[in-house]
C-alpha cells in the first residue's frame, strides 16, 4: 500500500498538466494597418499595407485591390477570422463593381474577402472586422490625417456594402464629390446587407464637393449617406438585418433595405426581420425609419427598432418607409432617449408606401419622463398602441382620415452646395474624438497579431478541480499510510 501511494501524487500532478494542455486556446485575432502608397504587410504602421497592383486602372475586380479589401482577405485566412483594420492614413476608395457607363447613378463598393460576382447575394458570415484609426494607444487621424474616403464623380456614385460583419468607431467617413456628381436623387448610400454592422459613436461624416465643406443640414441631406441594415437595392435579400448607429451624420437610417424611391416592387426587397439602434451622438437629417428607408422597397419579417439618443429631424416612421411585403408583419419602436426637437411626426409607416402596412404597431415610451413622453405623444400621427411614460395614462391616436400618397415625391431639382462653406486645409480629428479604453490594443502585437487568450470551458475547469481534490486526497492517505 505504501508503494501504491507513492505514485499517487506524481500521478494525479501528470493528470493536471494533461488537463492544463488540454485547454483550448482562442486563436490571435489579426491587425492589419492598411494606407494609400503602403508597401508593407500590413503588420505595422510603417509597413502599411496599400492597394494591389492593378488598382490604379478600372476593371471588373479593380476593386478587390482596394487596401481595405486586400486587408479584410488577409483576416478572412486566419484561423479566427476576426481582427481590426487600422486606417493609419488617408485610404481612398475610387473603384466600384460597376463599369463607369453603370456606375453614374449608385455604385457598389463591396467590402468582402474575396471578388463576388455582379449578381451574386454571398456574403461572408463567419468573418468579423473592426475598422478603427485608433489603436494601440495612437490617433493616425491626429497623427497622420487618417480617413476612409470615398471618391465620388460623375462615373463612379460609390456606395458602401457591407458583405462581413464590420464594426466602425474611431474613424473619418469623407465623401469627396465632384461638383458634376448627382445629388438629387439620393444616391448616397451605405448598406449593412444583412451583416451585423455597428457604427460607433466616435465615427464620424465628413462631406465635399470640389474640396468646399458641405455643412450638415437638412436642406444639405441628399449629400449624406442614406443607411440601412439591409441590401441598396438587392431583391430578394434573405437576411435578418442587425445594424447599430450610434455616431455619423446620415439622410435618412433604418433597418431594413435603403431600396429606391418610386414605387418599385421587385426592388429592394428584404426576406427577413430587421433591427435597428439608433442613438449616441447619431444625426439623422432625414428621419428614421424601424423598416426600409425609402418607400419603394419593402421586407417579410418583423421590424424592432430602438431610439437610445442621437438628433433626429424630420420624421419617425415606426414600420418604416416601404411597407411590409406580407399582412402579418408587426413594428415595435422602444424610444429612451434623444433630441427630437425637429421631428414633425411619428408615424406607424411613411406616406406613400408601396406595400403592405404594419398589421400593428407599438410605441414604447415608458423609459422617458412624463414630460417627455406627452412631447413626443403629441407628435404621433397614428400607432395602434402607445406604452405612456412614466405611469402615465394608457394613450390611443385615431387613425387619421386618408393616408393616401401624395401625387409626387421627386426630389428637389437642385441642391448645390453653399459657396461660403470653403473647406478647411486640415482634416485632423479634434481632440474629443479619443479613443475608448475598450479599442487599446493588448500589451504585444507580434507580427500585427494580439496576442492569444484562453478559454477554459466549465466541464475542463470542473475535471481539474476534480483531479486536484484526487491528488491532496492522495497526500492524506499517503501521509496516513506512513504514519
Amino acid at each position: 500500500m505504501k508503494k501504491f501511494a507513492k505514485f499517487l501524487v506524481p500521478f494525479f500532478a501528470v493528470l493536471i498538466v494533461a488537463a492544463l494542455c488540454a485547454i483550448p486556446m482562442q486563436a490571435a485575432d489579426m491587425v492589419v494597418y492598411i494606407a494609400d502608397g503602403g508597401t508593407g504587410d500590413g503588420s505595422s504602421a510603417d509597413k502599411a499595407l496599400g492597394h494591389g497592383a492593378t488598382y490604379d486602372v478600372w476593371s471588373v475586380e479593380a476593386y478587390q485591390e482596394c487596401a481595405i479589401n486586400r486587408a479584410v482577405a488577409l483576416i478572412a485566412a486566419s484561423e479566427s477570422k476576426t481582427g481590426t483594420i487600422v486606417v493609419c492614413g488617408p485610404m481612398t476608395v475610387k473603384w466600384s463593381r460597376q463599369k463607369e457607363a453603370d456606375a453614374k447613378t449608385a455604385a457598389d463598393f463591396r467590402i468582402q474577402p474575396e471578388f463576388t460576382e455582379a449578381t451574386s447575394k454571398n456574403v461572408f458570415a463567419d468573418v468579423n472586422v473592426t475598422i478603427t484609426s485608433v489603436y494601440n494607444g495612437v490617433d493616425y487621424r491626429a497623427t497622420n490625417q487618417a480617413a476612409f474616403i470615398l471618391e465620388r464623380t460623375a462615373n463612379q456614385a460609390l456606395c458602401v456594402e457591407t458583405r462581413v460583419n464590420t464594426s466602425w468607431d474611431n474613424i473619418v467617413y469623407r465623401l469627396t464629390n465632384t461638383v458634376d456628381r448627382n445629388q438629387t436623387t439620393g444616391n448616397n448610400m451605405f448598406a449593412g446587407f444583412g451583416m451585423k454592422t455597428v457604427i460607433g459613436e466616435g465615427f464620424t461624416t465628413e462631406v465635399f464637393v470640389d474640396g468646399q465643406a458641405i455643412e450638415a443640414t437638412p436642406d444639405n441631406k441628399l449629400y449624406f449617406p442614406q443607411i440601412g441594415g439591409g441590401a441598396r437595392y438587392t431583391s430578394p435579400l434573405p437576411a435578418n438585418a442587425d445594424i447599430t448607429v450610434l455616431g455619423g451624420i446620415w439622410n435618412g437610417v433604418g433597418g431594413a433595405t435603403v431600396g429606391n424611391a418610386d414605387a418599385s416592387t421587385t426592388y429592394g426587397h428584404l426576406e427577413g426581420n430587421a433591427k435597428l439602434v439608433f442613438g449616441g451622438n447619431a444625426v439623422a437629417l432625414g428621419g428614421v425609419n424601424g423598416g426600409t428607408v425609402r418607400s419603394g422597397c419593402g421586407l417579410s419579417g418583423d421590424v424592432d427598432a430602438y431610439i437610445t439618443g442621437g438628433t433626429v429631424y424630420g420624421s419617425i416612421n415606426i414600420g418604416g418607409n416601404g411597407g411590409f411585403l406580407d399582412e402579418d408583419s408587426t413594428a415595435k419602436m422602444t424610444i429612451t432617449g434623444g433630441n427630437f426637437d425637429n421631428v414633425d411626426a411619428i408615424n406607424d409607416y411613411g406616406v406613400g408606401i408601396a406595400h403592405n402596412p404594419p398589421k400593428f404597431t407599438l410605441l414604447d415610451l415608458s423609459a422617458l419622463s412624463e414630460a417627455q413622453g406627452k412631447a413626443l405623444t403629441d407628435l404621433v400621427t397614428y400607432v395602434d398602441e402607445i406604452i405612456p411614460a412614466s405611469g402615465a395614462a394608457a394613450a390611443t391616436t385615431a387613425a387619421p382620415a386618408t393616408t393616401a400618397a401624395p401625387a409626387t415625391t421627386a426630389a428637389p431639382a437642385t441642391t448645390a452646395a453653399p459657396a461660403t462653406t470653403a473647406a478647411p486645409a486640415t482634416t485632423a480629428a479634434p481632440a474629443t474624438t479619443a479613443a475608448p479604453a475598450t479599442t487599446a490594443a493588448p500589451a504585444t502585437t507580434a507580427a500585427g497579431t494580439t496576442a492569444p487568450a484562453t478559454s477554459v470551458t466549465a466541464i475542463t475547469v470542473l475535471a481539474i478541480m476534480a483531479l486536484a481534490s484526487l491528488a491532496v486526497a492522495s497526500v492524506v492517505v499517503s501521509k496516513k499510510i506512513k504514519g
